[in-house]
């Protein structure tokens, strides 16, 4: 509902199915092995970190992009080409070769209904489905090291949240585009955007005066502000926790306070208007810097606090001489 025009795609949910309990196994299994890739991003919290100490020359400008309609249009036999060698060097034998016959088998037990009309999902991989994101990503990874491998030396920054990209190149965004569409022809890539400022998941992203990047909070201009009304029948802490967060949210996706100060009154002003109170959201803010602040000077300080841990007794443990 965020892109214009709005379009839709198939939604398998398989709550209640026979599948989704091998649907949580792999979840459980293969989400930790994202951590082992350093081009993917888990969360925009990973990708702040990374670009904090990054600086931008002349010759070298951010460019987005993000794939056409990845997960239905892809062959499911290139998909486990791809991941089974990454579950394979993973995981001993025998349980690789249970999670690949699982994976085979979710995959093509998804079905999806649309007036009257079931049809299976006989390729792509299952939107919705809960690994689906995380086989996407793992499929990905072989996108990743043909890009390292293309573009060599004109690749001077590369991350990717599933089929979203931010890359910094010192040649033009084409290059990039270019390399992506060639290697398969079911995962095509278009650029979203390119120069001195650029959108990525929930934030902004631009050239500061020094030459670093500065992130700033982004929402998107559908967005309706539809947050919990104080009159239902939620629990008091919940509007408090509803305000809390959309001020560490603030403070969290903008690189300095005077934005996250301008992200914050804003928020309060549409929580406002779904019926809180100006001065309990203004109170809670206060609250959140003051907390803010008095951690900072905790962290200047040689303060070590001290924890305590218990542990059963064992005769076979003995201190240390």
């Amino acid at each position: 509902m965020h892109k214009t025009p709005v379009t839709g795609r198939p939604m398998c949910n398989m709550s209640g199915t026979f599948v989704e309990p091998f649907g949580k196994f792999l979840v459980e299994k293969l989400g930790p092995l994202l951590e082992n890739f350093r081009t993917v991003l888990n969360s925009t919290d990973i990708l702040l970190e990374c670009l904090r100490n990054l600086r931008l020359d002349e010759n070298r400008k951010m460019h987005t992009y993000d794939a056409k309609n990845l997960h239905p249009p892809v062959e499911q036999s290139h998909v486990l080409e791809h991941v089974s060698p990454i579950i394979r060097s993973s995981f001993a034998e025998g349980l690789a070769t249970f999670i690949m016959n699982v994976v085979e088998v979710v995959s093509k037990s998804c079905l999806v209904q649309f007036g009257g009309d079931v049809r299976s999902s006989d390729d792509g991989i299952p939107t919705g489905f809960a690994p689906g994101v995380i086989l996407a990503n793992l499929y990905l990874v072989a996108v990743d090291y043909h890009l390292e491998r293309s573009l060599e030396a004109d690749l001077k920054f590369y991350k990717r949240f599933v089929d979203d990209i931010l890359a910094i190149l010192t040649g033009g965004p084409e290059m990039l585009g270019a390399a992506i569409n060639s290697w398969r022809g079911s995962v095509q890539t278009e650029l979203t955007g390119t120069g001195q400022q650029v959108v990525l998941l929930d934030t902004v992203l631009s050239r500061d005066a020094d030459n670093a990047v500065k992130w700033e909070m982004y929402s998107k201009p559908q967005k309706l502000y539809l947050y919990v009304i104080p009159c239902s029948c939620h629990r008091p802490s919940a509007f408090d926790s509803e305000v809390t967060g959309c001020i560490r949210r603030a403070f969290a996706r903008n690189k300095y306070k005077s934005d996250a100060l301008r992200h914050a009154r804003t928020l309060i002003q549409k929580l406002t208007e779904r019926g809180y109170t100006a001065s309990l959201c203004f109170s809670l803010l206060n609250a959140f810097r003051g907390c803010r602040r008095r951690v900072r000077q905790s962290m200047r300080t040689n303060h070590v606090r001290k924890f305590y841990m218990k542990v059963p007794v064992c005769s076979q443990v003995r201190a240390a001489d």
